[in-house]
């Protein structure tokens, strides 16, 4: 891809992060320019690891935009949020007769006598 290709997708990348709320608009130079901080370089980084490196939808990358934005919101619930967003994808497949079996087993043993008191009693 040559250099003036590669710069009209990157203008249409931004225009449709715009469009999608994920980059604030750039300072209008001219009708169909705009000149950007550093500011928009730093949240275009995020919204390209967030969707090429991390694999999250647009509207998941939404959600881990507006919680980094909001001020008011604790660090440690934005984390959680950004945590869920990037965690691996619920598996909803059925579970092998195999495996199934085997929990089954271990749930036996553990509400069993073997775990929950040795003989003769509780330890003290």
């Amino acid at each position: 891809m040559d250099q003036s290709t590669h710069d009209l997708t990157r203008a249409r990348e931004i225009k449709y992060y715009q469009r999608e709320g994920l980059l604030f608009p750039g300072k209008a130079t001219a009708p169909n320019q705009a000149d950007y901080s550093d500011a928009h370089v730093h949240r275009l980084r995020v919204v390209k690891a967030l969707t090429d490196v991390g694999g999250l939808a647009i509207a998941q990358v939404r959600r881990v935009l507006e919680a980094i934005d909001d001020e008011d919101m604790p660090m440690h619930h934005m984390l959680g949020i950004a945590q869920y967003a990037l965690g691996p994808p619920e598996d909803h497949s059925p579970v092998p007769a195999d495996v199934s079996a085997a929990r089954t087993d271990v749930d036996r043993f553990l509400d069993g006598p073997g775990l929950a008191d040795p003989p003769g009693g509780p330890r003290t």
